[in-house]
């Protein structure tokens, strides 16, 4: 058994690693959400109180019904990545558009450049409204390369969306 969160999250997820790389797997996660939810639920909540990105995810992956409140709670004050895929999650959960904002403040206003990619990227997920829009293009212009890469494909992609 896992003594914190972050040995638990390697248990379940993987090598962090290979994580931030090529994303979590949550494969292990839904085998315990199925035979020890109680305990997937706690772990989660400590990932959450850690404003750990890969917890944000998890809720919205394992199903749990006490998880989405608790993320709401951690959201109100979020930055960067941890707010990023929060704001995913809830969006995913809710159907809540609104959720958007988060993430937009994340690609316009965060100081690190992988904070502004991950951004630019989960855009595409949000529907192709004007303020989405306008906001992705603006991070077209950004001083980092990648930003501005992503920024275009998610312009591309939000494109398609809207043209059905």
């Amino acid at each position: 058994m896992a003594t914190d969160w972050v040995q638990w999250r390697r248990e379940v997820f993987g090598d962090p690693y290979l994580v931030w790389h090529e994303g979590a797997d949550f494969a292990e996660l839904r085998r315990r959400v199925g035979t020890e939810p109680e305990v997937v639920t706690a772990w989660i909540s400590a990932g959450l109180r850690e404003r750990d990105a890969v917890a944000a995810q998890a809720v919205a992956e394992s199903g749990l019904p006490d998880l989405p409140g608790l993320l709401k709670q951690q959201m109100i004050d979020a930055s960067g990545v941890f707010a990023v895929r929060g704001a995913q999650a809830l969006f995913r959960l809710t159907g809540d558009a609104a959720w958007v904002r988060p993430v937009v403040e994340v690609l316009i206003g965060a100081d690190h450049w992988g904070d502004r990619l991950d951004a630019a990227i989960a855009l595409a997920e949000f529907p192709a409204t004007p303020f989405v829009v306008a906001s992705v293009a603006l991070a077209t212009a950004d001083e980092d390369e990648l930003v501005r890469h992503h920024a275009t494909e998610t312009l591309e992609k939000l494109r398609r969306k809207s043209r059905g």
